[in-house]
């Protein structure tokens, strides 16, 4: 398998949403990009920060809720 490089994965994933006219993708993705601008940052950085930080939340839920079904 062929590891393509992140900036390359979020370009694949835009012409995704507009060649499938994925409007709520594309709606998240533009809403992310103004993000972007104000902060001074790129697309691909912003992306980066929403994936390293939503990946952590979601795997403390999973764990919380694997505990209460366990307990």
């Amino acid at each position: 398998m062929t590891d393509i490089p992140f900036d390359q994965r979020i370009d694949n994933l835009i012409m995704l949403a507009v060649e499938s006219g994925d409007s709520e993708l594309l709606e998240n993705i533009q809403w992310l990009d103004k993000i972007a601008v104000k902060e001074g940052v790129s697309i691909y950085d912003k992306i980066a920060e929403v994936l390293k930080i939503k990946d952590p939340q979601e795997r403390a839920e999973e764990w919380n809720r694997q505990r209460s079904e366990n307990s």
